[in-house]
C-alpha cells in the first residue's frame, strides 16, 4: 500500500519549568534538577530587518534546500548539485549534476564545512557524503548509509555538522500512528559508515485518516524542534507548544544544561483554524482530501510558542514565535498560500547565557540559514514563487 503524508503542522511539546526565584527586574534564575533555568520576563527592543537583497537569482536554481558558508562562500545545496556564491564579486560556479559516478548525485540534502574550506555534500538517495577541494575539485566520497531503526533524512535537512572524524546529522524512523514518530541526532564516522544514537526525542504523532493518507493526530501538536550550533557543538530543542527550549553540549564543553523560557501568554487558536474554508485549493483531489482529513484532526487550543530554532556563528539562539497574525489562518492553506500569513515574522534572539536580547522582524518569505553578527544568508521567496538566495542586515548586534 502506498503511504502519503498528507501535511506536517508547526509545533511541539515543551518540558515544564520550575518555579523561580526572581533574581532581577527582567531575569528569573532556578534549578530543575540539573538543569538551570532561566527565564526572561519583559519586552525588549524590537528591530525590523531592512528589505531583501537578492544575492543570486537564476534559473539555475531549481529547489535548494540547504546552505553553508564555506571559506567566505555560499553554498547552497540544490536537486542533484551545488552552487558556490562569492560573496565579494557575486561570481557563481555550478558544481554536479545527476548521477551515480564520482560528483554526481541523486538528491542533495545538506552542505557543510570540511576540515577548513573544503566542501562536504550529502546525498540521501546514495546515502554518501562527498568532499570537494576548496578549488571545487572532486576529492573522495564515503558512504553514510542509515542504520535502523533511524533510516529517513528529516528537516531541517541542512543539519549536517562535521567535527574530528565525523558528521551530525538528523534523521527520523519510519512513521508510525500507533504512538509518536521518533527523531535523532546521530554522530556518523563516514570512513568506517558507522553510526551513534547521541539523542533521540518523540517527535509528530500521526494517524491515518485514508487509505494511505497520513495526517498529524493535532493540528498545532508536539513535535520536535531542533537547532546545532554550526561553531559552538551545542544543541537546542523543544516541542513548541510551550515556550521553554533545552540547550545542552554536544562534546568538548562543559556549560551544563540550560533551559531558555519566555514568560509570555499563549495565543487562542482563531475559528478559521477549527473550521478552515478549503476553497482557495484549486486542485479538487487536494481540495477533497484536505476537507475530509480536517475533521479527524484535533486542534489545539493555543498556538505554539515558537516553530524553528537557529544558532547564529556568535552562539546566540534565535527562535520564531508564532504572533496573533498567524491565529487565524489553518496551517494547511499558509503552506500553500503563504500570502494569508503575515508579512514578517518575529524572531526572539537570547544570549548565550540564556537571557532574551531583543526581538528581529524579518520577511516572512525569508528563510534564514546561515546568521552572522549582523547579516543572515538565506532563501528568500518571490512573489511569484521562485526561490532565489538572499541577505538582510539584522543591525542585532550587542
Amino acid at each position: 500500500m502506498r503511504i502519503q503524508v498528507l501535511i506536517l503542522p508547526l509545533a511541539i511539546l515543551a518540558a515544564a519549568c520550575a518555579t523561580p526565584e526572581r533574581s532581577s527586574p527582567t531575569v528569573t534564575r532556578s534549578n530543575a534538577g540539573d538543569t538551570i533555568v532561566i527565564t526572561s520576563h519583559d519586552t525588549v527592543p524590537v528591530v525590523r530587518a531592512a528589505s531583501v537583497r537578492i544575492v543570486w537569482q537564476s534559473p539555475d536554481l531549481e529547489a535548494p534546500g540547504s546552505m553553508a558558508l564555506v571559506g567566505g562562500r555560499l553554498v547552497a545545496g540544490d536537486r542533484t548539485r551545488f552552487h558556490v556564491i562569492d560573496t565579494a564579486t557575486a561570481a557563481v560556479t555550478n558544481v554536479g549534476r545527476n548521477g551515480q559516478g564520482p560528483g554526481e548525485f541523486g538528491s542533495v540534502s545538506a552542505v557543510a564545512t570540511w576540515h577548513a574550506d573544503s566542501i562536504a555534500v550529502y546525498d540521501d538517495r546514495l546515502q554518501r557524503l562527498s568532499i570537494f577541494t576548496p578549488d571545487l575539485a572532486f576529492a573522495r566520497s564515503m558512504l553514510m548509509t542509515p542504520h535502523a531503526p533511524f533510516v529517513n533524512p528529516r528537516r531541517p535537512r541542512d543539519v549536517l555538522r562535521p567535527t574530528g572524524s565525523g558528521v551530525f546529522v538528523n534523521r527520523r524512523e519510519n512513521v508510525h500512528t500507533d504512538r509518536p514518530t521518533r527523531s535523532a541526532l546521530e554522530w556518523v564516522d563516514p570512513a568506517a559508515d558507522t553510526t551513534t544514537v547521541l539523542r533521540s526525542w518523540p517527535d509528530m504523532q500521526y494517524q491515518e485518516v485514508e487509505r494511505g493518507i497520513l495526517a498529524p493526530t493535532e493540528i498545532y501538536g508536539p513535535h520536535l524542534v531542533l537547532a546545532v550550533s554550526p561553531t559552538h557543538l551545542l544543541i537546542a530543542h523543544g516541542q513548541g507548544v510551550d515556550y521553554c527550549i533545552t540547550v545542552e553540549p554536544l562534546a568538548g564543553e562543559d556549560t551544563g544544561v540550560r533551559r531558555f523560557c519566555r514568560d509570555r501568554p499563549p495565543i487562542p487558536v482563531g475559528p478559521r483554524v477549527r473550521h478552515p474554508d478549503f476553497s482557495a485549493i484549486q486542485n479538487e483531489d487536494a481540495r477533497r482530501s484536505h476537507t475530509g482529513a480536517v475533521s479527524r484532526v484535533a486542534v489545539a487550543e493555543h498556538l505554539p510558542a515558537y516553530d524553528a530554532l537557529r544558532f547564529d556563528d556568535r552562539g546566540r539562539l534565535w527562535v520564531r514565535t508564532l504572533g496573533a497574525a498567524m491565529a487565524d489562518v489553518h496551517p494547511w492553506l499558509l503552506a500553500r498560500f503563504p500570502e494569508m500569513g503575515p508579512a514578517v515574522r518575529r524572531w526572539d534572539v537570547f544570549d548565550p547565557g540564556g537571557e532574551l536580547g531583543r526581538t528581529v522582524e524579518l520577511p516572512a518569505a525569508f528563510e534564514p540559514l546561515i546568521i552572522l553578527a549582523n547579516r543572515a544568508y538565506g532563501f528568500y521567496t518571490l512573489a511569484s514563487g521562485e526561490v532565489v538566495i538572499g541577505s538582510v542586515t539584522t543591525s542585532a548586534a550587542w
